[in-house]
C-alpha cells in the first residue's frame, strides 16, 4: 500500500514540476513593454520562419539522398567495371554538389533572417542572439541559427 501511494505521489509531483517550470519561465505578457511585445513577436516570427526553412530543407535532402541511394543501386545491377565506378563518381560529385547548395542556401537564408530579426529587436531595446542547433540535412549534419532572447 505505501508503496503504491508513493508511486503515485512521485508521478503526481513529477507532473506538478513540469507544469510549474514551464509556467515560471514563461513571462507574462503583462509584464513585458509594447517594444519588448513587438520584440517577441518579430523573433518568434522569424523561428517560425526558420523552422519551416529547415523542414524544407531536410524534405529536399532526403528526398535528393533517396534519389541518389535508388540510382546508385540501378547502376551497380546495370553496368560493371570501370563503367560503374565512372559513373558511380559522377553520381556522386553531382549528389554532393547539390546537397551542398540546399545547405549553403539554408544556411544563408536563416543567418539572414536572424540578422534581420536581431537589428529589429535591437531597435526596440530587446538584446536576442543566434543560438546554434544542429541539423541533419541527408548524410551531413549542420549548424543553423535560430533566435534567443535576453531579457
Amino acid at each position: 500500500m505505501f508503496k503504491k501511494v508513493l508511486a503515485s505521489s512521485s508521478i503526481l509531483f513529477f507532473a506538478l514540476f513540469l507544469v510549474s517550470t514551464s509556467v515560471f519561465a514563461a513571462t507574462p505578457s503583462g509584464d513585458l513593454t509594447k517594444n519588448q511585445q513587438e520584440a517577441l513577436q518579430i523573433i518568434n516570427k522569424a523561428n517560425a520562419e526558420i523552422d519551416a526553412k529547415i523542414a524544407t530543407a531536410i524534405s529536399e535532402a532526403d528526398a535528393l539522398q533517396a534519389t541518389y541511394q535508388a540510382e546508385i543501386k540501378e547502376l551497380q545491377l546495370s553496368e560493371t567495371g570501370t563503367t560503374l565506378v565512372t559513373m558511380m563518381e559522377e553520381r556522386k560529385a553531382e549528389y554532393t554538389k547539390v546537397l551542398n547548395e540546399i545547405i549553403t542556401n539554408l544556411y544563408n537564408e536563416t543567418l539572414e533572417i536572424s540578422n534581420v530579426a536581431i537589428e529589429k529587436a535591437a531597435k526596440l531595446g530587446v538584446t536576442a542572439e543566434c543560438t546554434w542547433v544542429l541539423v541533419k540535412l541527408a548524410d551531413q549534419t549542420v549548424w543553423i541559427d535560430p533566435i534567443v532572447v535576453s531579457m
